[in-house]
């Protein structure tokens, strides 16, 4: 799984992430989070927080030209798995099959 971050936006961020882990039933997923340069403490501090978890990986984005396309391409390219499924921030699970399903 691979989410695209908006700069510093934590609480949609949490939201997200929380109906992910507390709603999804398969269990053989990684939440990647490609990190826009993120400067808000906040925010920075979650992503130390997500640190524990071993189903979360932050990847931080350090250029500073961050067109979506180029986002989701430095994504692509630093995530495993077999199957990448592009994920917005603002999208929550409501369905707790949903990954079996796609």
């Amino acid at each position: 799984m691979f989410l695209k971050v908006n700069k510093n936006n934590v609480q949609k961020l949490k939201e997200c992430i929380d109906s992910i882990i507390s709603k999804t039933n398969y269990k053989n997923y990684e939440i990647d989070i490609v990190d826009d340069n993120s400067e808000d403490e906040e925010t920075l501090e979650y992503y130390n927080q997500l640190k524990e978890n071993s189903k979360v990986k932050v990847i931080k984005y350090d250029q500073t030209s961050s067109s979506f396309a180029k986002l989701i391409n430095f994504g692509a390219k630093n995530v495993n798995g077999e199957y990448l499924v592009q994920w917005n921030i603002n999208n929550q699970i409501i369905e707790d099959k949903w990954l079996d399903i796609l």
